[in-house]
């Protein structure tokens, strides 16, 4: 054991107890998380689908005004100095195309965060006029469909757009806005955001690319005898493409 731990400090790995050595070499599977292990967990925005159209999106690219509704609408529902990779990618691309309306926190004056019974953030901000308030709501895909009420030719359309953009690698959200009145008082808000109208607007599709070396890790474990399980909560087209980029057996 300590002839082991001599041989893979060499591989700059300290042991701080000795009997991992033993348990190190006895592994016969090993499962491992997916975003940010076999990938970079560096989102950038790679597709926007809204009303059946799907566009790549490449640096400079000019947006239409229907797909620069789509992000600003993201970007609404997106805290300002968010650490989350995939709000990140928003904000970055929402910087290249001026908004229409107000996005800045200082206008939202309520929230609906994300629940494990609701995956979806919802952010209500006040227009100018103080009368009307704009709701954007950004989440998995499912969750805003529910909250859109959509109807099942439009769910399964949608459907359809996402499992393409997934078997492509890419991780999707669903986006959709609301508008309303303000309550007359700070308490009125609705509880639950079901309560709003919303609009559909359409989906987001991010890339995260594969670590370097991935692929030569995963070769050597199978090498060695120890099978990889990958672990991950994304849609099962998403996985089986990012699976296949860093070469699972």
């Amino acid at each position: 054991l300590a002839l082991g731990a001599v041989r893979i400090a060499r591989r700059s790995v300290l042991t701080r107890r000795v009997t991992a050595i033993e348990t190190l070499g006895s592994i016969s599977v090993l499962a491992v998380d997916k975003t940010g292990t076999l990938t970079e967990n560096r989102m950038s925005i790679a597709e926007l689908s809204r009303d059946g159209e799907q566009l790549r999106v490449a640096p400079g690219i000019d947006l239409s005004l229907s797909f620069r509704e789509l992000l600003e609408t993201a970007n609404q529902a997106t805290p300002a100095l968010s650490s989350d990779p995939m709000e990140h990618a928003i904000t970055t691309l929402s910087t290249c195309y001026p908004a229409h309306t107000s996005s800045g926190d200082e206008s939202v004056v309520h929230e609906y965060p994300l629940t494990p019974h609701r995956l979806a953030v919802t952010r209500v901000h006040m227009s100018p006029n103080r009368v009307e308030a704009c709701v954007s709501t950004k989440g998995a895909p499912e969750t805003v469909f529910d909250l859109c009420h959509l109807s099942a030719t439009t769910r399964s359309i949608a459907t359809d757009q996402i499992a393409s953009m997934a078997q492509r690698g890419l991780r999707v959200l669903g986006i959709a806005r609301a508008r309303c009145s303000v309550p007359q008082t700070s308490t009125g808000w609705p509880a639950d955001p079901h309560a709003f109208d919303f609009e559909f607007l359409g989906l987001i599709g991010f890339a995260d690319p594969p670590r370097a070396g991935v692929r030569e890790a995963l070769q050597q474990c199978s090498t060695a005898g120890v099978r990889i399980l990958m672990l991950t909560g994304d849609h099962p087209h998403t996985a089986r493409a990012i699976a296949e980029q860093v070469g699972f057996q």
